[in-house]
């Protein structure tokens, strides 16, 4: 990436305001962020480890953000959440440096084709009332955010949307707290996979800085603008549709 331009700069400082802005709001931004790093030519593999740094900063911001209007509470944020999250994360971040770039492509493209029908239908209406989870064994929790985590540390495209889904089933968390939930257990986990990525050279730093940047900015917006509006989703997912179909094409070919 020597002798990056202006321009691309300028790419990944607005894909990292986007990327923080619908990651903050709904879930799945990330696509933003590994999308502009392969249009701009990062291979998959360091496009998957180079967005990280930018994901540690913007959940910092966000739950600082969130936490200074005082509406969200950490009541239902338990350790069978966070530890086996953590766990699962460690190994998919080992297995993420070890695979070919050609699973790489096959695990993002079936993630995105997921996320695509998710952007469309927004299969979260329709786990308002589902809990089903209260009612069964606590090491079932376990198992579901250990697997999430495994997939969060492989690769974080859609992470958000399953971690909100996961807290909703499992507490009596509505949407708006599991979204905030969502935040600190991704920031947990990101902070020792960020530090190993790190470790193995697998980070490519300007584009990373430059998206961070903007994932900051982007994460100050969507705190303030979750307390002011609730008309996001409606834009957000229509944005969401397009971003993943250029990001899914460029994959595919």
């Amino acid at each position: 990436m020597e002798g990056i331009s202006a321009f691309e700069i300028t790419i990944y400082v607005l894909a990292g305001i986007i990327t923080a802005i619908v990651n903050t709001l709904a879930g799945s931004g990330t696509i933003f962020s590994f999308g502009a790093l392969l249009y701009l030519g990062v291979p998959i593999d360091l496009a998957n480890t180079t967005n990280r740094i930018g994901v540690f900063f913007q959940n910092v911001t966000a739950i600082i953000t969130f936490r200074s209007y005082g509406k969200y509470s950490l009541r239902n944020l338990k350790l069978q959440y966070v530890i086996p999250t953590l766990a699962g994360a460690m190994i998919g971040a080992f297995a993420a440096i070890n695979v070919s770039e050609r699973f790489l492509d096959i695990v993002a493209g079936i993630a995105m084709v997921i996320l695509l029908f998710d952007a469309i239908f927004d299969f979260k209406k329709y786990i308002k009332n589902l809990h089903w989870f209260n009612t069964h064994t606590a090491w079932l929790s376990v198992l579901l955010f250990f697997i999430i985590g495994l997939y969060g540390g492989f690769i974080q495209i859609g992470i958000g949307i399953m971690v909100v889904f996961a807290i909703h089933l499992v507490s009596d968390s509505d949407l708006v707290e599991s979204n905030f939930l969502k935040l600190i257990i991704i920031l947990v986990y990101t902070v020792p996979t960020t530090i190993y990525f790190i470790y193995q050279g697998k980070i490519i730093w300007i584009p990373a800085l430059a998206l961070t940047v903007g994932q900051i900015i982007g994460a100050i917006a969507a705190g303030i603008f979750s307390n002011v509006s609730t008309n996001a989703g409606f834009w957000i997912r229509r944005l969401l549709v397009l971003m993943i179909l250029a990001t899914l094409i460029k994959v595919l070919l």
